[in-house]
């Protein structure tokens, strides 16, 4: 039989399957749980990475952001459901790290002794990148002490620039809940921090006085503890 072909201003439609040009796609790259699996593709359901669900998530999540980073940066979509970070998820430049909302859980796993934040703009920092629409969930209660204040938050960064954080719920860290050195022209706005045990954000020099921050904005933000302190 003859192939249904389907053309549209955003996307060609062959058989059911939308193929998008990149300058049309709803985003990037898009990471999901499928099963047993952690599945990354890009718009037109190319496999990027794909590993075991609730092992290699972190890995999965990297090699989505890498692979979006190669053409200079776009928007990395990790569908509901909850991660299992045992690594750090570094942010690149130009790059769009979005949930879909509270159903979207970026959790450090189970039993370890994160020496990172869940995710990261450090060795390398990266610049104008966005993290937007999910949970970052510290889970205190399941893993060991960091020992350190900049490990086991939400996020941390280094020497970062002209970032946004947003509409962001971080909550139950040993330690910080947004972690900030050095860094120049972010916006950290509507985000929830709950249950941190040190402070919630915190922005800083960097190694010495002269590495400082500057030109940050920090908004509409609502921190709590449960213990009502």
């Amino acid at each position: 039989s003859l192939a249904r072909l389907v053309l549209s201003d955003d996307y060609i439609d062959l058989d059911g399957q939308k193929f998008y040009p990149a300058s049309k796609a709803p985003y990037s790259a898009i990471v999901y749980i499928d099963g047993d699996l952690v599945i990354a593709e890009d718009p037109n359901g190319k496999i990027i990475a794909q590993g075991t669900a609730g092992v290699d998530d972190s890995e999965v999540i990297q090699q989505a952001i890498d692979y979006v980073a190669t053409f200079g940066g776009g928007k990395v979509l990790i569908n509901k459901g909850t991660y299992s970070l045992f690594n750090r998820v570094n942010m690149k430049d130009n790059i769009t790290l979005e949930g879909v909302g509270r159903s979207t859980i970026l959790k450090f796993a189970d039993g370890i002794t994160p020496n990172f934040s869940l995710i990261e703009s450090y060795n390398p920092a990266a610049s104008g990148f966005t993290i937007r629409n999910l949970q970052l969930d510290c889970n205190k209660a399941n893993i060991n002490d960091p020992g350190d204040h900049t490990d086991g938050g939400g996020f941390h960064a280094s020497g970062a620039s002209d970032f946004v954080i947003e509409n962001v719920y971080i909550h139950d860290s040993w330690y910080r809940g947004i972690s900030c050195y050095a860094v120049t022209n972010a916006i950290i706005k509507n985000n929830r921090i709950k249950n941190c045990n040190k402070e919630n954000i915190n922005i800083d020099y960097g190694g010495s006085y002269e590495s400082p921050s500057m030109q940050n904005v920090i908004e509409n933000s609502i921190i709590t503890r449960d213990d009502g302190l």
